[in-house]
């Protein structure tokens, strides 16, 4: 599945649950490395990098992540191959079950070694 088509697919499911996000669009006059979609839901920020399942997670990439991660929020690297963890994640989330959200971003970021 091509980037693209996998994050209209992300946008979709934040919009049915009613999610505020944003599509970043990273250029030179930008922060390098911040993730593809950033989003509240239900009151809790994520930080949505996508990937296809074989894509390469740059180094600026994961460390914005991990700072998210590190300042409360989430950040997840979303692939096709995670979409059902994805998909359970933001319904956690959505419901405000958060030790369970980390569980499953923990999961999902594994693949990535993040």
């Amino acid at each position: 599945m091509l980037e693209k088509v996998f994050e209209n697919k992300i946008k979709k499911l934040l919009k049915e649950k009613q999610a505020y996000y944003v599509k970043f669009f990273g250029c030179g006059i930008t922060t390098a490395g911040t993730p593809d979609i950033l989003a509240c839901v239900n009151g809790h920020f994520l930080g949505i990098e996508c990937k296809t399942d074989n894509g390469r997670l740059s180094e600026m990439q994961r460390l914005k992540l991990k700072t998210i991660q590190n300042s409360g929020g989430i950040g997840i690297v979303a692939a096709p191959c995670s979409w059902y963890d994805i998909v359970k994640l933001i319904n956690c989330v959505s419901y405000g079950e958060l030790d369970n959200a980390r569980i499953i971003a923990d999961t999902i970021n594994s693949k990535w070694k993040l």
